[in-house]
């Protein structure tokens, strides 16, 4: 939320996201120069002209208490309704303001963009690290590990290794006939 002065009426002016900036019906009434009912009678007068989510809308976060909030789109069509020199006024500041308001987010847009361009063009400068650097950098226990791995291994004698790995195979077949031979054997019991 940020605090505008429009012809010495301050108005609070909220951020959104869908719409941009929303103001309540009560700023929006100051910044008219007429009261809230003005504003509350138009938009029923006019309900065909006026949709709820696109020049309005309604908000029930606080105490469940319905609060009006008009996007910037509402405010220039209440602004065909009301008739005065200070609402002429009004409408060509909310013009600006959406105009300066566009003006700003393209500048800062440009501004991002060079940034990106530059942050990119640096890393594309950068050599880039091998599958063992970033390894080492990100993860360096695991590294370490893998590096003992490969001394381990550069020692060992695959045929004595091959052996060994039959001889747990067939340590492992015993265990399961003997394993199915105490089951059956639990049955008969039963």
């Amino acid at each position: 939320m940020k605090q505008v002065i429009f012809n010495h009426v301050s108005l609070l002016v909220v951020e959104s996201i869908d719409h941009s900036f929303l103001l309540s019906s009560k700023d929006v009434a100051s910044g008219y120069g007429v009261s809230q009912s003005v504003i509350r009678s138009h938009r029923q007068n006019n309900r065909d002209e006026f949709i709820e989510g696109k020049h309005f809308i309604i908000d029930r976060s606080y105490k469940n208490t319905p609060k009006t909030y008009w996007t910037k789109r509402g405010i220039v069509r209440l602004g065909f309704f009301i008739k005065s020199q200070q609402a002429k006024a009004f409408r060509d500041w909310a013009e600006d303001y959406v105009i300066e308001e566009k003006k700003a987010d393209t500048h800062q847009l440009e501004r991002e963009n060079v940034e990106l361009k530059r942050a990119l063009n640096r890393l594309l400068k950068q050599p880039t690290p091998t599958c063992e650097e970033l390894l080492k950098l990100h993860y360096p226990v695991l590294h370490n590990n893998i590096l003992e791995l490969d001394n381990t291994f550069k020692h060992i004698d695959v045929a004595a290794l091959n052996r060994f790995v039959f001889f747990i195979s067939q340590v492992q077949k015993n265990i399961n006939t003997l394993a199915q031979g105490l089951k059956q054997d639990r049955k008969k019991r039963e």
